[in-house]
């Protein structure tokens, strides 16, 4: 995998990578439990971009919904999808802690200043600590 250098604050930035949008149908395929289709997507993520041979694990939905959260984490790496994605199937408690005093936060967290100044505090003004 390489990474992009990009030669100017004025060079073209792609928002979308056609590698997203694959790894976006198998997501859908698999909410659909279409699980041979979104296999078919992550098998060629997997053999093309990662270099890898294709999945030939367990083909239940929770062993498939692991594989793609596995290959979006790597395809997608720097682009800030990963706390997105564990949040959405509600594996937060997956991600590795660096200390254990470190916390998990299921909502964006909100500056203080943001929350003080409204009649009734929104979502993320009372964050709930996780595991």
């Amino acid at each position: 995998m390489l990474f992009t250098v990009y030669t100017s604050p004025t060079a073209s930035v792609p928002i979308i990578r056609n590698e997203e949008l694959i790894l976006l149908r198998a997501e859908a395929n698999l909410g659909l439990n279409n699980i041979a289709q979104a296999l078919v997507d992550i098998n060629l993520i997997r053999t093309t971009s990662g270099g890898l041979p294709a999945y030939n694990g367990p083909q239940t939905a929770a062993a498939v919904l692991d594989e793609l959260l596995y290959n979006k984490r790597y395809s997608l790496l720097f682009e800030g999808h990963r706390w997105i994605d564990l949040r959405h199937y509600n594996k937060l408690g997956t991600m590795p802690k660096d200390l254990p005093a470190h916390k998990y936060f299921s909502r964006f967290p909100l500056p203080r200043a943001e929350c003080i100044i409204r009649t009734t505090e929104p979502p993320g003004c009372a964050l709930e600590a996780g595991t």
